[in-house]
């Protein structure tokens, strides 16, 4: 009995001891299994760095999509309509100074039409056309000197919109003459004389300034 005892004492205590080394055999893995973990954790990127990349791709992307569009738009399109404007434009100016039968008054008032609608083209083709050309080109302002080219979009935006409204103007004075020569001519070689006509052009500059 005393032998069973001990014997059965012996074995427990073998089987404690193996249990409570596998126990730490196991725990000690499962720490390393951790670590190897832990080390994946870090060195993998996170998922903030993630969006982050995806955004500023996004940014880039859409970026480069207005320079393109304004490229386009402005430079392409609207720059080819300014220089198709300026070339009509000069030579409405030319033919109308050489018409020697022509009214005076009506080739003094398309002329100035056609001063201001150029005055507009130059303006809008200098602050749009060819700014969207350097944008896309990849052309820097700091070449330039940034005084004067903010001091010249400050003078010339403004003018832009004085010579579009003048020529907005002009064409209601064309109107307002053809009809007094039509609708009552006696009195359109008193108000339509080239005198009141040339006081008239002054007023409206003018007042659009």
């Amino acid at each position: 009995m005393c032998v069973n005892l001990s014997t059965t004492g012996v074995t427990s205590w073998c089987c404690a001891t193996m249990t409570h080394e596998w126990s730490a055999n196991q725990m000690l893995t499962m720490a390393e299994d951790d670590a190897d973990w832990s080390s994946l954790i870090v060195t993998s990127p996170s998922s903030s760095e993630t969006n982050d990349s995806n955004m500023t791709s996004l940014l880039a992307d859409t970026y480069t999509c207005y320079l393109t569009m304004g490229f386009l738009i402005y430079t392409i399109i609207a720059g080819s309509l300014c220089v198709l404007g300026l070339a009509g434009n000069t030579v409405a100016y030319v033919v109308l100074g050489g018409d020697r039968d022509m009214h005076s008054v009506a080739k003094f008032l398309l002329r100035s039409l056609a001063v201001a609608d150029n005055f507009f083209l130059v303006v809008f083709f200098l602050n749009f056309s060819a700014a969207q050309l350097f944008s896309y080109t990849g052309v820097d302002r700091n070449h330039f000197n940034e005084a004067a080219w903010m001091m010249s979009r400050l003078v010339t935006y403004p003018l832009s919109f004085v010579a579009q409204t003048a020529a907005i103007w002009l064409n209601v004075l064309i109107a307002a003459s053809r009809c007094l020569a039509v609708c009552w001519p006696q009195k359109s070689s008193i108000y339509c004389s080239l005198q009141a006509t040339h006081i008239g052009t002054l007023a409206l500059y003018t007042m659009v300034r």
